[in-house]
């Protein structure tokens, strides 16, 4: 699922990507 996200995400936004990359990092 989180690559899926990323490569959804890296579509929509590049900020957005790097918040969730920042998310799943400190989960």
């Amino acid at each position: 699922v989180f690559y899926y996200m990323i490569c959804s995400d890296e579509k929509l936004d590049s900020h957005r990507f790097m918040d969730i990359i920042d998310e799943a990092v400190a989960a």
